[in-house]
């Protein structure tokens, strides 16, 4: 069998085409290329450094030293890269707007570059120097030597303190962004990203077995075995990202875009203050529209589509529908969707599966949550107690 060693370099080799396959996809998409890109280069650096462990693997152990530890610069500065555009794809995925970068934006790239300037000085340091810097049997004994350690050991506490920041600044993220969602949305499944969600969780976690690991090798004299499964949870969170980043597509810009064209061909009265008379009016035209064209039925049904068949501005319609109406537009149309399916529950046979899809839900568990938020009963409970003779 195999070394741990040895199987590690096979896991991270499996990681590295993985990274190059959806690297190269991502980066020839021209639509929605501000959100894809930042992700392409997030896979390119995964490459950058899967490549840099693979070199440190035994089966290279007959390669120059410098080869590896030249690597192992390229892979600091790669690592620092990461994250930071794995921001910039989630932040692009949940921006309402097409084109988010700002000048602000360049101080996230600071650390890869600190990483791109250390490499720099290793390139030029002659191969004795890196030797010593690297081989902790050695003294270092120069002031470049001492510079360029304390430089890779502040990297490396940075890289660990990225993971952190930018696990929780994505959890943050997600909250706020799906609160928006519901407020436009009356089926929000296939963009909440929650396996975006799951993969800051496990971000998290990976966070502490590195700084628990960084730590005991620091502090103590325990070597923890990180290989292979360091590596396995590597290839995981490659395979997470790809199978999920290559077909998630943007949202919310598109539907605010869409809400905004609402606006522009709102007819002109509509457009002056709302008073409560004109809600009030709004109100009967937004219920009258629900039930003569039993639009909850669209599972794809936005506030601007609703917006669109009532003829009023998205922003006014939304308005009503909070104040005269007592409810959120996710809510509203799915209370809409649970009294019609008590009917369908009511009258006839059909599987609870095909009476959820019918009034427009897109989920069993979707339609579950909402049925039991609005009747404290599952359908399946509620079709047994009012169908009793």
């Amino acid at each position: 069998m195999p070394d741990a060693l040895t199987l590690s370099a096979f896991v991270t080799a499996v990681t590295l085409g993985q990274a190059l396959l959806s690297g190269s996809v991502l980066i020839s998409r021209t639509q929605h290329s501000h959100v894809y890109r930042p992700l392409a280069i997030c896979f390119f650096a995964l490459a950058v450094s899967s490549v840099a462990a693979i070199v440190d693997a035994p089966v290279f152990e007959a390669w120059p030293k410098a080869v590896p530890h030249l690597m192992a610069g390229t892979s600091l500065s790669a690592d620092l890269l990461i994250l930071p555009m794995f921001w910039f794809y989630v932040r692009g995925m949940t921006s309402e707007n097409a084109n988010v970068w700002t000048r602000r934006d360049w101080f996230h790239l600071i650390p890869a570059v600190l990483g791109l300037l250390v490499l720099t000085v290793l390139l030029f340091t002659s191969n004795e120097d890196r030797i010593d810097l690297f081989d902790s049997g050695r003294d270092r004994n120069s002031s470049l030597q001492t510079f360029l350690f304390a430089s890779i050991i502040a990297l490396y506490v940075l890289w660990l303190n990225q993971w952190l920041f930018y696990a929780v600044a994505i959890l943050k993220r997600l909250l706020t962004y799906r609160k928006r969602l519901r407020e436009l949305f009356a089926s929000t499944e296939k963009m909440e990203l929650t396996w975006v969600g799951w993969l800051g969780v496990l971000i998290l976690m990976d966070w502490a077995w590195v700084t628990g690991v960084f730590a005991l090798e620091v502090f103590t004299d325990i070597q923890p075995v990180e290989e292979p499964w360091l590596s396995i949870l590597g290839l995981v969170l490659v395979w997470t990202i790809a199978i999920w980043g290559l077909r998630q597509v943007p949202g919310l810009a598109t539907e605010v875009a869409a809400a905004k064209a609402a606006e522009d061909f709102a007819p002109k009265y509509e457009k002056s203050a709302l008073g409560t008379e004109q809600m009030e009016t709004l109100a009967s035209r937004i219920e009258a529209a629900m039930e003569r064209d039993k639009l909850h039925r669209d599972a794809n049904l936005s506030l601007s589509v609703l917006a669109k068949r009532v003829g009023a501005r998205p922003n006014y319609v939304s308005q009503t529908i909070n104040a005269a109406l007592g409810s959120h537009f996710f809510d509203y149309v799915n209370l809409w969707r649970v009294n019609d399916a008590k009917t369908k529950l009511a009258s006839n046979t059909d599987t609870v599966l095909d009476v959820a899809f019918a009034v427009g839900f897109n989920t069993r568990s979707s339609f579950y949550t909402a049925f039991k938020r609005h009747t404290d009963m599952t359908p399946t409970a509620w079709r047994k107690h009012n169908t009793r003779t």
